[in-house]
This record gives C-alpha cells, sequence and structure tokens, in this order.
C-alpha cells in the first residue's frame, strides 16, 4: 500500500495575484476578485455618518479578506529565499539556476545544523547537512486541477510552478564529514549504531535497525523510530511522557510488555529491543532498551519513545513510514568504501525527492515534503510593479492606433492606414492625416503638401539613452510673418489628447528644447496655397521612430522602406512581399527593459493584418493566434492572457489578446518604476508562517473616496447613509426608506448583495452590501463571511437576503 499524503495544502493568509487582473473584470465566488487584487487592490467602505454597527460591519469583512490575503516577507522561523542579492527568480528561472550551490548551516542554521553524531558506544563523528535544489521552473500556467486545488474557476491563468510528475525537487544529505564506523555482528547488523539517535531533516531519530548490504558502497536497511518524546519507566510505577500514561505490564531481559493509556502494547506477544507498536491513536511506542537481571526480587527498567512512528530507508527505494511507502521519496545510505563484513563506516544518507504525480506551488499552495513534512517550499505574491497600460486596436476598419502613456500624459496616434481590402497604403489615419517617421537624423515635416492638401499630422521624438527615454507627440503648425518677411513654425506637443505650443515662431537655424530633446529647425518653407513644410535636425540621442512609454517599453513605430528590409517597424506598402514588412501584414515590435531599467533589452511584436472582410486587427502575439504560443485564455472570455519572455523574463511585459468581437485588438501591460518582476520563493521549516497582512489597512470612509475608487470595494451599508452605495446603485445619495426599496426591491428584513463593474473604475467591481436597515446590513456580511462561496461576484449577479427571526438569513438570486 502506498501512503497517500496530500501534497498540495492551500495556506489561508495567501492569495494568488495574477490572472484576470487587467481589462476582464474577475469573476467567481467571493473572495474574487478582492482576493485576486490583493489588499492594495481592496478595499471596503462605509458611510462616514453611518452608525457605529457598519463599521463594525466593514471591519469584519476587511479581517475576513486579510485572512486570505497574500503572505508578505520572509517567514517565520528557519528559513532560506531562494535567490541572490544580485539575482531575483523571475519567470523563467529555476530554482537551481538562481540559487546556485547548496544549502547549509549558512543558510538555515537550524535545520541544517552541522553537530556530533554519538554512536552507541559512545564514539563521536561529526557530521554536516545540505540540500540540493531542483530545477522546477517559475511559469504562467492554466491547469484544472491546480484551479481545484486552490478553489479557483476555471481557467484562471497564474504563475507559480508546475511540476509534472518525476520532477527533480531537492537532495538532502546527513553527510558524516568523519565517516560512522561499526562492526557488524553476525546477524549483519551494525551493533554500534543500533541503539544511538541520529540527526536527520530537523529531528531526532532512534536506530532501532541498521542491515549491513552486499554492494561495497550500499548499506541495507536503516529503521528508525521517531524520537519526539523519550522516557524510562521501572516496573511498579506510571510515567506521564509526552501525553501519555506508561507502565510496564511485563518485563524480562530481552522483553517487555507496556500499558499505554490502558492499552496494552503490544496488543499481542512482546516487543524486543529495537522493535515498536502502533498505537489505537496512531502514534509509535518504540522501545529503546530493556535492562532486567534474571534474579529474584530484581525490579526491570525499560527506556521507550513515543512519537509519530516507524521510518525504514532501503537503499534506493521508497521509504517506508508506518509499513507504508512514500510516494516521491527515496532513500540512500551509503558505506565508506573498503568496508569488511565484519566493520564498516557510514558515509551519507541521502533523502531524494522526485515527485511522483503533478504538483504544484503559488501563493495559495505551499509544496511540503511527503513523510518527513520537516520543510516546505513557499511563494510569496507575484512582485511587480503598478502596471501601465498600452493599446493597440482598429481606428476605423482601416486605421490602426495606438495609445500609450509617456511622459507628459496619455497620447494616441495611428499607426498605418489601409484600402477597402486591408492593405496597407500609408502610415497614419489617412491620405490627409499621415504620421511622419525616419530612421535618419532628419525629416521633413509637411503640413500640407505641394498642392495644398493636408499631409503629416504628427511625429514623434524620442531621446533615448542607455537607461533613460521620453517621448513626445508633436506637430508643426507652419504661417508667413509677412512684415518680418520670413517663414515661422510653432512646434506643439500632444498632451492627454490637447495640442500645446511648445516653442513659438521659430525660424531657420532655430533650436525647440522639449524635456531632453533638442530639434533644430534647418529651414522653414511656406507657399500660399502650396506647400507648408519644415525641415528639422535630431539632437544628441534624438530619434524619430521610436517611442518610449512613461515606464520605459520601447515601441518601434513604422518606417517606410526597401522590399528586403526586416528591421524592426519596416515596412514598404508599394511593393513589399516580406510577411510583416509589407502592405499585407506589419510587425509593431516592443522592446522592454532589463532588470537594471536599460532599455532595449528584449523584443517581442504584435502582428497588425485584416480579417477576412478587410478590416484591420491585431491578429497574432510573436506570430502566433490567441495571445501567442503561451497564451491562456481566461474563463470563457476569448480574452488570451500571456507574459513575454523572448529573450529574458526578468521584466516580463503581460499582454491580453481580445479576439471576440471579429477585430481582435490587444492591451500590453507593463510594470513602471523598477520593472523587474520576481517571486519570493522560500525554502523553510514546516512551522514557518509568513507576515500576516492587517486588514484595518482595507477600511475607508465614503469620504476618503480618494483612496479608495481605483480598486475593488465592497461598499457596506445602503445608500440612505453610505454615499458610495448610492452611486454604485445609480441612486440619490440618502435615498432610504421606500425610495431605497423602489430602487433596489429591497424592504424591510431584507438586504442586497450586488456586484457591479466600473461604478468608479472601468474593470474593477463594486460589490454591495447593504441591508435596509443596519441589522439587515449585519445580517449580509454575516452571509459573506461565512458561506462566501454561495455569493457570485460576477458584474451583475444580485442576491436579495431574507433575514430570519434568530438573525440567519436566505439568499436568493434576483
Amino acid at each position: 500500500m502506498k501512503f497517500n499524503f496530500k501534497k498540495i495544502s492551500a495556506i489561508a493568509s495567501s492569495v494568488l495575484l495574477t490572472g484576470m487582473t487587467m481589462g476582464v473584470a474577475a469573476a467567481g465566488s467571493f473572495p474574487a476578485p478582492f482576493k485576486a487584487a490583493g489588499t492594495s487592490g481592496t478595499a471596503v467602505v462605509y458611510g462616514a455618518g453611518a452608525d457605529a454597527m457598519d463599521a463594525t460591519q466593514a471591519n469584519s469583512i476587511a479581517s475576513y479578506l486579510a485572512s486570505q490575503m497574500p503572505t508578505t516577507g520572509a517567514p517565520s522561523g528557519d528559513s532560506v529565499l531562494l535567490a541572490k542579492p544580485s539575482d531575483a527568480l523571475n519567470i523563467g528561472d529555476t530554482w537551481s539556476g538562481t540559487f546556485t550551490g547548496t544549502i547549509d548551516e549558512d543558510e538555515l542554521s537550524t535545520l541544517l545544523a552541522e553537530g556530533t553524531y554519538i554512536a552507541d558506544d559512545n564514539d563521536e563523528f561529526s557530521y554536516e547537512q545540505k540540500i540540493e535544489l531542483g530545477a522546477p521552473t517559475l511559469e504562467h500556467f492554466r491547469d484544472s486541477d491546480y484551479e481545484s486545488a486552490a478553489g479557483l474557476n476555471e481557467k484562471t491563468p497564474t504563475v507559480g510552478f508546475k511540476l509534472g510528475s518525476s520532477t527533480y525537487v531537492m537532495n538532502y544529505t546527513l553527510d558524516f564529514t568523519q565517516d560512522a564506523e561499526s562492526s557488524i555482528d553476525s546477524n549483519a547488523r551494525a551493533d554500534d549504531i543500533e541503539g544511538s539517535d541520529i540527526p536527520l531533516m530537523g529531528r531526532s531519530y532512534y536506530v532501532s535497525e541498521l542491515l549491513n548490504g552486499t554492494a561495497a558502497t550500499e548499506w541495507g536497511k536503516l529503521t528508525l523510530l521517531d524520537s519526539a518524546a523519550v522516557g524510562e519507566v521501572s516496573e511498579g510505577e506510571t510515567v506521564t511522557v509526552s501525553g501519555h500514561q506508561v507502565s510496564i505490564s511485563y518485563i524480562d531481559a530481552d522483553e517487555v510488555v507496556y500499558m499505554v493509556d490502558g492499552e496494552r502494547a503490544p496488543a499481542s506477544g512482546k516487543l524486543t529491543a529495537g522493535s515498536s507498536y502502533k498505537l489505537n491513536n496512531g502514534d509509535y511506542i518504540g522501545v529503546r532498551d530493556i535492562s532486567k537481571l534474571e534474579v529474584s526480587g530484581e525490579t526491570g527498567n525499560t527506556a521507550f519513545s513515543i512519537g509519530s512512528g516507524k521510518l525504514e530507508i532501503t537503499h534506493g527505494s521508497e521509504i517506508e513510514l508506518n509499513d507504508e511507502n512514500v510516494g516521491g521519496i527515496k532513500g540512500y545510505v551509503y558505506k565508506t568504501s573498503g568496508g569488511t563484513t565484519t566493520a564498516t563506516k557510514i558515509n551519507k544518507i541521502v533523502l531524494e525527492w522526485k515527485t511522483d504525480e503533478e504538483i504544484y506551488l503559488s501563493p495559495e499552495l505551499e509544496m511540503v515534503m511527503p513523510g518527513f513534512e520537516a520543510v516546505k517550499f513557499t511563494m510569496n505574491e507575484l512582485e511587480r510593479s503598478e502596471e501601465e497600460k498600452i493599446i493597440v486596436a482598429k481606428d476605423s476598419d482601416t486605421s490602426m492606433e495606438l495609445t500609450a502613456p509617456i511622459k507628459d500624459g496619455t497620447v494616441s496616434l495611428n499607426l498605418l492606414f489601409s484600402n477597402a481590402s486591408g492593405e496597407f497604403t500609408g502610415l497614419g489615419k489617412a491620405v490627409d492625416d499621415r504620421l511622419l517617421t525616419t530612421s535618419g537624423s532628419t525629416l521633413v515635416f509637411q503640413e500640407k503638401n505641394s498642392t495644398g492638401d493636408d499631409y503629416h499630422s504628427y511625429f514623434v521624438a524620442s531621446y533615448n539613452v542607455t537607461a533613460e527615454g521620453e517621448s513626445y507627440l508633436l506637430r508643426a503648425k507652419i504661417s508667413e510673418d509677412s512684415t518680418n518677411a520670413r517663414n515661422e513654425t510653432d512646434i506643439e506637443k500632444n498632451v492627454d489628447g490637447t495640442w500645446t505650443t511648445v516653442c513659438k515662431e521659430k525660424i531657420a537655424a532655430d533650436t525647440c528644447d522639449i524635456g531632453d530633446v533638442t530639434l533644430t529647425i534647418n529651414a522653414v518653407n511656406y507657399t500660399s496655397g502650396g506647400l507648408e513644410s519644415i525641415d528639422i535636425a535630431a539632437g544628441t540621442n534624438v530619434v524619430f521612430n521610436r517611442l518610449y512609454t512613461a515606464g520605459g517599453m520601447g515601441i518601434y513605430l513604422p518606417i517606410e522602406g526597401v522590399d528586403t528590409a526586416t528591421v524592426p517597424g519596416a515596412i514598404n506598402v508599394t511593393n513589399g512581399t516580406v510577411a510583416g514588412y509589407s502592405a499585407a501584414s506589419w510587425f509593431l515590435s516592443f522592446d522592454y527593459e532589463d532588470k537594471d531599467d536599460n532599455l532595449g533589452k528584449g523584443i517581442f511584436n504584435l502582428t497588425i493584418d485584416d480579417t477576412s472582410t478587410g478590416a484591420l486587427q491585431v491578429s497574432q502575439v510573436n506570430h502566433a493566434g490567441s495571445g501567442g504560443g503561451t497564451g491562456l485564455e481566461i474563463d470563457e472570455t476569448s480574452t488570451y492572457e500571456a507574459y513575454m519572455v523572448v529573450t529574458q523574463g526578468e521584466v516580463a511585459p503581460r499582454v491580453l489578446h481580445y479576439t471576440n468581437p471579429d477585430e481582435d485588438y490587444a492591451e500590453v501591460y507593463y510594470p513602471t518604476g523598477t520593472s523587474e518582476t520576481s517571486a519570493k520563493v522560500y525554502l523553510t521549516e514546516t512551522g514557518s508562517t509568513g507576515t500576516a497582512v492587517n486588514g484595518g489597512s482595507m477600511v475607508f470612509t465614503d469620504a476618503e473616496k480618494a483612496s479608495w475608487q481605483a480598486k475593488n470595494v465592497v461598499l457596506v451599508g445602503g445608500s440612505c447613509i453610505n454615499s458610495a452605495t448610492a452611486t454604485a446603485l445609480g441612486v440619490t445619495s440618502g435615498t432610504c426608506g421606500s425610495a431605497f426599496t423602489d430602487a433596489t426591491g429591497v424592504g424591510a428584513g431584507q438586504y442586497l448583495i450586488k456586484s457591479v463593474d466600473g461604478a468608479f473604475t472601468s474593470g474593477k467591481i463594486a460589490l454591495v452590501v447593504a441591508g435596509y436597515e443596519k441589522d439587515d446590513t449585519a445580517a449580509a456580511a454575516s452571509r459573506l463571511v461565512t458561506m462566501p462561496a454561495t455569493v457570485d461576484t460576477t458584474a451583475g449577479k444580485s442576491y436579495l437576503g431574507v433575514v430570519g427571526a434568530t438573525g440567519t438569513s436566505t439568499l436568493t438570486e434576483m
């Protein structure tokens, strides 16, 4: 029979950070989506003028949510972070690739302490302990078994570790630096080792048996008894050890029978030194020593241990705990070469953890070592700075638009336009509304062409050095100064959709400074009814073919070039034939930072193409549909999530590819500030816990709107006393009594739980928890935290609760 350990355990105080995070309102039972948003993305709001009972309910909900939130910081107790000061664990990285070398006393001073082993003959031998890590990979995955284990909705992508069967997790080694020597008796037993206590995985075990093996470097079998509690008892007395009352029922020079809490141990027969017996409560009592002379009147004495059981390690086989195999853990007991049949040495004991089934590690699920349960792996929430959003979507069937945050605000610019059948014909929005780019250092901006028609509408100028980049969306307004007989131009920049003048009345040879961007006006041409243009030269480190977001993402703008050009941004709309660089399709390339915020260290692209009807769309991510080769569908939304780890995963931009409606579009989410994305994974003793989250930090009044409006919010109390609830329900603040009933259908002795999407911020849920009276609100809050699975927080869901006479309530979907 194989011992069936629970390989995955949910941590009540942790949460999955990633999955359905941006652009798609999360769905599922409470505490979703608040649990996924984490403390920083969640608020509980009550009315500033409400009765104190509403504040109590708000704190109750916040406390419940806090218990579901991610742990932060290092666990308590003996633990080690699987990272180096200069090398964090990024998406695509492995444990052993990030934390190189072995883990020993320097990292886990208690669990892996060095020490001295004392054999049964009192000889002493020094030992060391160490752990060598396997190479599980931090990855973006989706798995139905994981979702079930973590209590998540189906098709919820996450970032964590998915270990298939037979994946090497770690090796633990007890290494005798002075090999422990023993004589071998006629029964092939190591009599100097048997009867001693040996350390293993932070615990002490009594060596019941050590059999010599036939191989030159392998022992046969090592049998250990848990030495969690050790005691001695003499005939005629009763001792209490580890909560058990132990006495002697029978003893002679070689055998003993115990009475443990009134239970005969063993049930029949007798125990000898080194043997053990399983008690009714599952504990084991093991015989360490028996002492009684065969003399009339002599009082017998026995030493024993009581613990969780018996452990057997047969070299090269799965270990056995209490006579049942422990799947995934193999043991190895090595001899020192050169031993004989009468004397040999223990060199080391190795425990290998290799999965025997699929297991997972995430902020919601920890990995506990089977059998020993002495160590576990835990993961905090993914560490990722606030994300900026870049949108690539059609502006019309014949034009594709980029919306991105830059230094001064958010700008939108059209990249390419096409004919009715979907072939690109130019840069920008239309023939009279063009984007101007160049890979060179000068450009000629034509506000009007030679026939006097509108031509260029805007251009991008960007300053770029190793770790800095800033961009401006600009245009030139050209005029003639007849008084001074000269042509001049104003340079304007776009800030959040509004054009403002940054350089006024510039003439040839003048310079224009916008932030770190310097432009030189080489020439200004003005012909009434004809050409209006300026010739502009880029200053030092200034380019006209890339846009840098505020967070540091580089975006290659389209550049008209020759047919064979396949550099990022290149396109030939007249006679190009190369896919991704021609009138048929174009690759919009993104270049992201490394962990040190150096620009341009990783590249990926979106394919802009047309549908079967000729309408433009984002058809592919990195040359594949449905979010690219690593895209994972979120729920049943036809929206695919993917992390870009093309050349390195230190930053990992996140892409949402929307494939419904017919014209697909994409959103790129890029971490701002310190752009590195990483996971904190700890190897720790099993008793360790993470740092608790303070639920009080989530509680606000409706008057503190600036602090909570951008978050997922739980709104406690009705519209009569909570203005935020009134906003979410679309009624006037102060709507009470019958007016509240008319608006909601909720009357006396009833309450409402309703999920509203985008009441304060697009993509964020506002969950109304409101009763007709304060006692009804209390019943609603109680229902929410005591029976969360009964409340689906999908946007648009509403429930009517009816309060019973004893404070209980029933809930019906409206």
